[in-house]
Formats: structure tokens, C-alpha cells, sequence
């Protein structure tokens, strides 16, 4: 190769690494609830949050940030990811201190307690959306990426890290989606200011087992006490406070082990640690959690109390319902996610209603009788004469109050089987509840 073909391809490589770097700045994360959380906190005003908790879903589940400011007075942000990586938190704490000077750093424990031998895979997706999130040519990124690929090639057979030095590869394709649009790309904030609220989830009512508990000092996942020295190692070199926290949830007996093991590093470096038990009086084990490791709304509006309470008696935070630089982002978040509970339980209650049918033959045609269900704004009928075959809509009553209606496109003698289901609108749209068990008309 000469001299001026050397440079001609030196040059063309720049241009192709001009085009793709910015690329890869715009394609670098998928918007979804973890996104919009990170984007609200990192739109906040410099310096207004006094509190921030990194960690894994079982911090948004808890923590409802709203609350404990409309009720105490604290800032305090939830920036936690689902499925948080062990290797990653030092560099979601390095992130959270780009525009904010915390009183408090609060960590939690539970990535630390992960064992990475069987699910690292769900690991590997969640390092990559974590990740995107983080400015793209940051030092704070490259390390990340540096020390998430050391893992996941360790454990993944045929791992190909080039998607996470360029995100362009793995997002590339989202212009061909329907919904893509140069605004679709823009990074919304979070209604809620980062707590998960969620229809399905945040109302469902689900009894977890009780925890299986042990003295013993059961040895950490090496990935996780690697990245836990790191954490202790960074923390040291740094001047605010810390509190590494364990939110209340079922653990196994080996998850209970490590847990003690991490309390004895802590304790062995001085920090302090606060660890919420699921059976300490405060919780239903019945009704405050939507699965075995995760609070539903009310379970979390207890662990916020409970929180922050500890929070006031322990740290000295100012009431920043007084600071006009924090009233445009946190006042009035929590009457909001108060409203959204009110449509959530409604359509929970419109999800549950399931009508009882009785159907028999009358004079030109069947009738088909139903029970109240709710508040009903109205029921739809349903009809197949065979069961193998899907129902069809036959019929709309929108008067909820009525309750009884006669088929008259019914062939007499021929069998039928009708079905009834409720619905009623909310500000969301229609809801329909369950439909009701079928009944046959001979």
C-alpha cells in the first residue's frame, strides 16, 4: 500500500467513525419506564436532591419519591434498574454525582446477594440498557462496558461485545418499527418521579413465603464480591454519607447467607447497613406484595413511611418543601400517583367482575339473565353454537342497570352457549371485566 493509499483509508475510516459515533449516540437506549426514570433524574435542578438510591427494582418498587417528599420534606430519588449488575454499581453511583451533590448515598444490597451462574443472560440485557443510558463518550460508559464484557465472556460461550462499544448495532432496526419517529426518540421523564407504578402489578395482591433464615455466612457469587470491594474501595475516596439497604422481600436461605456475609464486610469497613424484614409487623405477607420479592403500591407507601422516618431521626435533611427550586418537579407528583392508584384499583375491581348467566328458552327466542357485577356501565353478549368455535358479540346492553335479555335470532331446538361480559369506562378507556361462565340453551 502507498503512502497516499495508507492516507486515503485513514481518512475514510474517520469519515465512517464520524457518521457512526453520532449514530450510536442517537440509537442508544429503548425508552421504557427505566429510561424515563434516568431522564427525570438527570433533568432535575443541580443540587436539589439530598437522598439518592441506586440499586435494582427493589428500590422503585419501594420508595415512592413523592410521598416521601410531600409528606417529609425529602428528596430523595430512586435511580435503580431492573436487575441491576453487581459490576455496574460504582458506575451508576459515578452517574448519579454528574449533577447532583447528595447529603446521603443509599445502596442497595441486593445486587450483591445475586448469584450469576444460571440467569446471567437477563443480566447481560439489563448491563446493556444501563449502559445506553449513560452518556455515550463518557470514561464513566467505556469502564462500564469494559467490565461488563470481562463478565459476560467469561460466562457466555461466543459473546459478542461489539454491540455494547456501539449501541447503533443493537437499536439500528427501531426506524423500521411503526411507531418510530424522530420524536419517538426524544427521552421523556418520569411521571412519578421514578417510582413503578404499573396496571397489573402495583394492585396485585400475592401472599409470599416466609423468609428462610440462617446465622450462617454463606460466601458470595465472585462477580459480586469483586464488584463489591470496587463499590467500598470508590466510597472510600469520597465525602458524603452512605446506608446500604435491603428492602423487605422473601429470601432463600443461601440469599439470607450472603446477605449476612455483605453485613460482615460492611461492618469490617465501617459503613452502616439497614436491612427491612417482610416479617417485621409492618407488612401483610397476604395482601402488600404483587410477588415474593417485590411490594405492590401499599406495601410501599409503609416501607416510604418507614423509610423516611428513619431517615429524619437518623441524617440531618432540610425540608425541601420549602426550596422553590425543587416546587416545579415534586409538587403535586404525589396527588397524581395518587389519582393513578384510584383508576388502578378501579380497574382491578372492573377486571375481577365476572357476571353469573342463566339461560332458557321463551317465547321467540332464549333469554339470558345476568347478575349485577360492579358498577357496571354496561354488558356485552356472547354466543357460539359450538364450543369449539369462538364466541361472537350479539348484543351491547349499555343500560348497567338492566339485566336480562332474549335472543331472537335463536333457531329454535338448535343448541346455543352464551357468555356475558361487563365493562365501564375510565379516564384510560373502556374496561371489561371477565367473562362469565358459559351456559347452553337447548
Amino acid at each position: 500500500m502507498t503512502k497516499k493509499e495508507f492516507l486515503r483509508s485513514a481518512v475514510l475510516i474517520i469519515i465512517l467513525l464520524l457518521l457512526i459515533l453520532p449514530l450510536c449516540h442517537f440509537f442508544s437506549y429503548e425508552r421504557d419506564y427505566m429510561s424515563e426514570r434516568y431522564t427525570t433524574y438527570h433533568n432535575l435542578p443541580k443540587d436539589t436532591v439530598d437522598v439518592v438510591i441506586v440499586g435494582t427494582s427493589g428500590i422503585d418498587r419501594y420508595w415512592i419519591a413523592a410521598k416521601g417528599y410531600a409528606e417529609y420534606g425529602i428528596t430523595a430519588y430512586p435511580l435503580s434498574y431492573d436487575h441491576m449488575s453487581a459490576w455496574l454499581v460504582t458506575n451508576q453511583i459515578r452517574d448519579a454525582l454528574e449533577n447532583q451533590n447528595p447529603k446521603l448515598m443509599v445502596i442497595d444490597m441486593r445486587p450483591f446477594t445475586a448469584s450469576y451462574s444460571e440467569n446471567i443472560a437477563d443480566y447481560e440485557s439489563s448491563a446493556h440498557s444501563l449502559l445506553d443510558m449513560l452518556d455515550f463518550f463518557s470514561s464513566n460508559r467505556l469502564d462500564g462496558v469494559r467490565k461488563t464484557v470481562d463478565v459476560i465472556s467469561r460466562k457466555v460461550e461466543d459473546f459478542s461485545p461489539l454491540s455494547f462499544y456501539l449501541p447503533f448495532i443493537k437499536y439500528h432496526t427501531m426506524w423500521k418499527e411503526p411507531e418510530y419517529s424522530i420524536e419517538s426518540m426524544n427521552r421523556e421523564p418520569s411521571e412519578t418521579l421514578g417510582f413503578f407504578l404499573e396496571e397489573g402489578r402495583s394492585t396485585r395482591e400475592v401472599p409470599i413465603k416466609t423468609t428462610e433464615r440462617t446465622d450462617e455466612l454463606v460466601p458470595l457469587d465472585p462477580v459480586c464480591e469483586e464488584a463489591l470491594y470496587e463499590v467500598l474501595d470508590y466510597l472510600d475516596t469520597q465525602d458524603f454519607e452512605v446506608l446500604f439497604l435491603h428492602t423487605p422481600k422473601y429470601m432463600t436461605e443461601a440469599e439470607y447467607g450472603r446477605d449476612n456475609t455483605i453485613r460482615a464486610i460492611l461492618d469490617e469497613r465501617g459503613y452502616k447497613y439497614k436491612r427491612y424484614d417482610s416479617e417485621d409487623g409492618t407488612y401483610n405477607l397476604q395482601l402488600d406484595f404483587y410477588n415474593d420479592t417485590h411490594t405492590n403500591i401499599r406495601g410501599a407507601e409503609k416501607f416510604t413511611d418507614q423509610f423516611a422516618s428513619y431517615l429524619k431521626e437518623n441524617y440531618d435533611l432540610p425540608d425541601r418543601r420549602l426550596d422553590e427550586a425543587c416546587a416545579a418537579d415534586w409538587n403535586g407528583v404525589y396527588d397524581r400517583i395518587l389519582a393513578q392508584r384510584a383508576i388502578l384499583d378501579e380497574m382491578e375491581a372492573h377486571e375481577n367482575m365476572r357476571p353469573e348467566i342463566t339461560v332458557k328458552a321463551v317465547e321467540g327466542g332464549n333469554q339470558i339473565d345476568w347478575t349485577y357485577s360492579g358498577n357496571a356501565m354496561g354488558y356485552i353478549v356472547y354466543r357460539c353454537d359450538d364450543m369449539g368455535k369462538p364466541f361472537t358479540d350479539i348484543y351491547v346492553e349499555w343500560d348497567g342497570s338492566k339485566r336480562s335479555y332474549v335472543d331472537t335470532t335463536a333457531e329454535p331446538g338448535k343448541p346455543y352457549y352464551y357468555a356475558v361480559r361487563a365493562f365501564t369506562k375510565l379516564s384510560t378507556g373502556y374496561k371489561y371485566g371477565r367473562f362469565s361462565y358459559e351456559a347452553k340453551a337447548e
